[in-house]
């Protein structure tokens, strides 16, 4: 079935609030979830760092019991006449116990990341995944 955007209900949603790591900027209303494999994809907010003009976004991937942290750089690109958000992953924090595949990682990622925007637009919206090349096991 894929991602659904759903919305907090920060009053029966502790399951979820408790288990976020890392910046916590600005944590949306929404989320998105994925029932069927045990996933939720939560947007933290976004950061604009002043000396490189560079923002952060940060998200939590929830995978069954697992939080998975990604800081990352959104943007669109012109890609073949269309837009294309790139979503570079600047860095990755997976829990050492997690035996995972990277490329599964990443697609479930990409996934997570198309719902988001596409929810957001009301359209489809075509996406990218970069993962980085060091990943950090916490």
């Amino acid at each position: 079935m894929g991602f659904t955007s759903k919305r907090f209900d920060f009053t029966l949603a502790p399951d979820i609030l408790d288990r976020l790591r890392g910046p916590q900027v600005c944590v949306q209303r929404n989320y998105l979830a994925d029932d069927a494999r045990g996933m939720y994809f939560v947007d933290l907010g976004q950061v604009s760092r002043a000396r490189d003009d560079d923002p952060r976004a940060y998200f939590n991937l929830l995978w069954g019991e697992y939080t998975i942290t990604i800081e990352a750089r959104p943007g669109f690109v012109r890609d073949a006449g269309a837009d294309l958000l790139r979503f570079e992953v600047a860095r990755i924090g997976i829990p050492k116990e997690m035996q995972c595949d990277i490329e599964h990682l990443r697609q479930a990622i990409e996934e997570a990341v198309a719902a988001l925007w596409s929810a957001s637009f009301r359209a489809p919206i075509a996406t990218h995944v970069t993962m980085p090349v060091m990943i950090d096991w916490y």
